[in-house]
């Protein structure tokens, strides 16, 4: 059973879905967040002729922040969002600046908050704004424990220099790798 509050949210995001689409002559709106506090914006993935925008958006004021061929929301936030360009990909943040450029075959958020990104097949992460560039042919994160990667037919784990080694002693652990 709903309760009041649910449905007045329920109505809000449906009111502000309307008034969003109807302001920017959107299609479709893709993706809207909906503020925790009444002075925050919302913001929000629109589509309209083939592109999506990333729109800010408080009382009357719409503002596109971004354009891009396509844009995805990330593990229940809009941003950072990965983007499409062509057939690459990227990250940018709710100011509609680029964080990360268009040139991953993919990049993609997981549960544990890493950004693994992927190019040329091979595979590397970001968290906590470090970047590991993709160099390995795969990556497996273990959660906070370890990760563990493969490169040339090999299996092992990162070290404190990104480097590929096989002795787990010399492994950075995922909790301490970003600190």
């Amino acid at each position: 059973m709903k309760t009041n509050k649910t449905m007045t949210q329920e109505k809000t995001i449906e009111n502000e879905i309307k008034r969003i689409k109807e302001a920017g002559k959107y299609d479709s709106v893709k993706y809207l967040t909906y503020p925790d506090t009444p002075t925050n914006c919302f913001m929000a993935i629109c589509s309209r002729s083939g592109k999506d925008y990333l729109v800010d958006h408080s009382g009357e004021d719409i503002r596109e922040v971004f354009e891009a061929d396509e844009l995805r929301a990330n593990l229940g936030s809009v941003t950072p969002a990965t983007f499409r360009i062509g057939d690459k990909w990227g990250l940018v943040n709710s100011r509609g600046e680029i964080i990360l450029e268009a040139k991953y075959d993919s990049v993609i958020q997981d549960a544990n908050d890493f950004i693994l990104l992927k190019k040329d097949e091979k595979e590397g992460l970001i968290a906590a704004g470090h970047i590991i560039p993709p160099k390995f042919d795969s990556i497996d994160i273990w959660g906070d424990d370890y990760i563990k990667v493969s490169l040339n037919g090999y299996d092992g784990y990162i070290d404190e220099n990104d480097e590929f080694t096989t002795d787990r002693s010399e492994a950075c652990y995922g909790n301490q790798m970003f600190l």
